[in-house]
C-alpha cells in the first residue's frame, strides 16, 4: 500500500522567513462523505515549525469556530519545504484513495466539511494565519461553496492569507462552479498539490459565474483565470479571443472581466481562448466555454402586485418596501408597504446588506414559493443599503372576528388587536417560544403562537390588553398571530393613567424627561426586537444619548403598574 510520507523533524530547526504553510485542498467528494479530506502544504523554501499552530472550522454560518473539533497541529513537529499535511475524516480513505493520510481527524472538524463551512490555521496567539471562506457567513450560494467537489488552492498562490480571496482557488461544486460535482478517487489527487508540479502549461478557465448559472440582469461580468501565460498587447505571450453564441470574433488584450452588455433573455454561451501574438490558437487549444442563462425579472410596484404573480419566477419589486421584522434564523425578514407584507425567507444568507428596524429597501429580487401555506419571497441578490430609515408601519386594527375570516387577506402585515384576552392552549401562564395560544374577544377567539422565539417566559397578561403582530401561516395551525417580541405582547397594558404619566421629547436626541411620577419607578428600555439596553430607577429624567438611532419601547413599572411608550432616538 503507497503511503503519504510527510518528513517531521523534531529537532532544532533554523526556519527562514520564507517558510510558510497554506490549505491546498479542500474535498467533499460527491459519491462518498467518508472520503472528505483537507491538506496543508508548506510552500516555503525552509522547514515549518507548527507547534502551536490550529487547524479550526467554523460550522455554517456560526460567528465562533468549533473548538471541541479543533486541531493541534504541534504533534507534527516540522513540515518540510514542499511537504504535506493530509488529513482525513475517515478510516476509509485509506481504501478509496490507495494511499495512508498523515491522520484520520474524525467527523465534525476541518476535515469533515460538506462544502459549506469556513476552516483556517490559526498562529499560536490565535489569529487566522490563512484562511479558507469567511467566517460567520454560511458557504451555501457563496463563492466558497464546494459542496460535492472541492476547493485547491491555485499554483500562483505565494503566500498565506488571513483574508478570504476568490481568486486564489479553483472551486468544482454541485451548482456548476468549476467541473461540477466530483466522484472519489478519480476527481482528487491527496498528497500532491498543482503548485509544486512542474507543470507550466498555459490554462484559461472561468471564475465567475458559475457555468450553467443564471444572471437575472442584461449585463455581466465575465471574471477569468489565466495561468503560465502572458496576456499583453505587445511583448506577452499573446492575448485572448472570446466569441459570445458563436458571434464576432474579439480580441483581448488584458485579464480584466469581460464585461457583457444588452443581452436578450434565454441561454448564452460564451467560449474564450489563449492565442499567440499573430493570432493562432495554441498547440494544443487552451480555451473554457460558458454557459449561462439571462432571465430579467418581472416587475412589480409594489407588494400587492407581487403577491398576484406567479412562483417560481424571477420579480422585482421596484418600490421601497419597510423593514418590520427581522431575525438570524434563516436571516427571515419581514417587510410591507401599503399594499400588503411579504415574508422573506433567506437561508442561503443572499442578503448581506444590514438593516435596521424601519428601513426602507428597493429592487428587492427574487421569487415566490410557498412552504406551509405561507406566502414567501426568495432573495436572489442583496439590494445593498437602505434607501430610507426611520420610516414607521402603522399597524391596521382589527378584531378576531375580521381575522376569523379575512386572516389571509393580511398574511405577513402588522395588524393591532385591541381590548383582548390570552390564555396558553396547555395551560401555560406564561409566554413560552414556539407555544400556541388562545386570544379571546368577547365570543371570538384566534390564534397566537410565538413562532420568532424573542420571548423569555414573561407572565402573560392577567386582564384585557391590546397587542400588535404580524399574520403567518403554518400547516399544522394555519393563519395565526405571531407576536415580534414581548413589547409587542405589553404595547398597551394601561394599567397607570395616561393623563398623568408622560414622556417628553419624542424625538428625543439626549434627555427623556417624565412627568407624573412622584416617586421612583423602574424603567426599562427596549429596542424592537425586545432586547434590554437601559434598566434604571428614576424619578425625572433618563439619558439615551448613548443610544443608536432607531425605535424604542419605553417600560414603566411600578409594583404591578405598566405603561409602555413608544419613542424614537435621533
Amino acid at each position: 500500500m503507497k503511503k503519504l510520507y510527510t518528513i517531521v523533524l523534531f529537532t532544532m530547526t533554523t526556519l527562514s522567513v520564507t517558510s510558510q504553510v497554506i490549505i491546498t485542498e479542500i474535498a467533499d467528494p460527491n459519491n462518498d462523505l467518508q472520503a472528505r479530506f483537507i491538506e496543508l502544504a508548506n510552500i516555503g523554501d525552509n522547514a515549518f515549525d507548527l507547534t502551536g499552530y490550529q487547524l479550526v472550522r467554523w460550522t455554517n454560518a456560526n460567528t465562533a469556530y468549533t473548538t471541541s473539533s479543533a486541531v493541534d497541529l504541534t504533534e507534527f513537529g516540522s513540515l518540510q519545504s514542499k511537504g504535506i499535511l493530509t488529513l482525513a475524516n475517515n478510516n476509509k480513505f485509506e481504501t478509496v484513495y490507495g494511499v495512508t493520510p498523515n491522520k484520520v481527524i474524525g467527523s465534525g472538524g476541518p476535515a469533515d466539511s460538506n462544502g459549506d463551512d469556513n476552516i483556517a490555521i490559526l498562529d499560536p496567539n490565535g489569529s487566522i494565519y490563512d484562511v479558507y471562506g469567511v467566517p460567520g457567513t454560511d458557504g451555501t450560494g457563496k463563492s466558497h461553496e464546494f459542496e460535492d467537489g472541492r476547493a485547491e488552492r491555485k499554483g500562483s498562490v505565494t503566500a498565506p492569507s488571513s483574508s478570504w480571496s476568490s481568486t486564489e482557488w479553483n472551486i468544482d461544486n454541485d451548482a456548476g462552479a468549476g467541473d461540477g460535482a466530483l466522484d472519489a478517487p478519480s476527481g482528487y489527487d491527496p498528497g500532491s498539490w498543482v503548485g509544486f508540479s512542474d507543470n507550466t502549461s498555459p490554462s484559461i478557465s472561468i471564475s465567475s459565474p458559475n457555468n450553467n448559472s443564471t444572471v437575472y440582469e442584461n449585463q455581466v461580468d465575465i471574471v477569468l483565470s489565466i495561468e503560465n501565460f502572458n496576456v499583453s498587447s505587445s511583448n506577452g505571450d499573446g492575448h485572448i479571443h472570446y466569441t459570445l453564441d458563436s458571434g464576432n470574433l474579439i480580441m483581448k488584450y488584458d485579464t480584466n472581466p469581460i464585461s457583457l452588455s444588452s443581452l436578450s433573455e434565454g441561454n448564452h454561451t460564451l467560449v474564450v481562448s489563449l492565442v499567440d501574438n499573430s493570432h493562432n490558437a495554441l498547440n494544443p487549444p487552451v480555451e473554457s466555454t460558458l454557459n449561462f442563462q439571462v432571465d430579467i425579472p418581472t416587475q412589480a410596484s409594489n407588494i400587492g402586485e407581487l403577491r398576484n404573480l406567479s412562483e417560481g419566477e424571477a420579480l422585482q419589486i421596484s418600490g421601497e418596501i419597510i423593514l418590520t421584522y427581522q431575525q438570524g434564523f434563516r436571516n427571515t425578514k419581514i417587510l410591507q408597504d401599503a399594499s400588503g407584507g411579504i415574508h422573506i425567507d433567506d437561508n442561503s444568507g443572499v442578503i448581506t446588506s444590514t438593516y435596521n428596524l424601519g428601513d426602507g429597501i428597493t429592487g428587492l429580487t427574487g421569487s415566490l414559493s410557498s412552504y406551509g401555506g405561507l406566502l414567501q419571497f426568495i432573495p436572489i441578490k442583496d439590494p445593498g443599503s437602505a434607501t430610507s430609515a426611520s420610516n414607521q408601519i402603522t399597524p391596521v386594527t382589527l378584531t378576531l372576528s375580521h381575522l376569523a375570516t379575512s386572516a389571509n387577506d393580511y398574511e405577513s402585515q402588522l395588524v393591532k388587536l385591541e381590548n383582548v384576552t390570552i390564555t396558553g392552549n396547555s395551560g401555560e401562564t406564561t409566554f413560552i417560544n414556539g407555544k400556541v395560544y388562545t386570544l379571546t374577544q368577547g365570543s371570538d377567539t384566534f390564534t397566537l403562537r410565538t413562532s420568532f422565539y424573542n420571548f423569555d417566559g414573561e407572565n402573560l397578561p392577567n386582564s384585557a390588553f391590546d397587542i400588535v403582530g404580524i399574520i403567518s401561516e403554518r400547516s399544522d395551525i394555519g393563519l395565526h398571530f405571531v407576536p415580534r417580541t414581548y413589547s409587542d405582547a405589553i404595547l398597551a397594558i394601561d394599567e397607570i393613567d395616561v393623563s398623568i404619566i408622560d414622556v417628553y421629547p419624542n424625538p428625543v436626541d439626549e434627555t427623556l424627561n417624565f412627568i407624573g411620577l412622584k416617586n421612583p419607578v423602574k424603567v426599562s428600555v427596549f429596542d424592537m426586537l425586545g432586547k434590554l439596553h437601559m434598566e434604571v430607577e428614576l424619578t425625572k429624567t433618563l439619558n439615551v444619548s448613548a443610544l443608536k438611532k432607531g425605535f424604542y419601547m419605553v417600560e414603566i413599572k411600578k409594583e404591578k403598574k405598566t405603561k409602555i411608550f413608544k419613542i424614537l432616538k435621533q
